[in-house]
């Protein structure tokens, strides 16, 4: 994912998102923020297992925001 796409979202702390990694795998959980621009890179707690990740914004096939 191009991070200009990502800082467009203007996602803020506490909304629940939906992303797909590198792998192919598909996972929601909630922003907790923390963007980085110079990793470009974001904080993201995993739904499935209550984990917070460090997330490469370059290495997503998508991010969107949870309604």
């Amino acid at each position: 994912m191009n991070p200009y796409t990502f800082r467009e979202l203007e996602l803020t702390y506490g909304e629940f998102i939906y992303l797909i990694n590198e792998g192919g795998e598909g996972l929601s959980g909630v922003y907790e923020g923390e963007y980085d621009n110079t990793n470009e890179t974001f904080k993201f707690n995993n739904s499935s297992n209550g984990i917070s990740e460090t997330i490469y914004i370059e290495k997503l096939q998508l991010l969107k925001r949870i309604n």
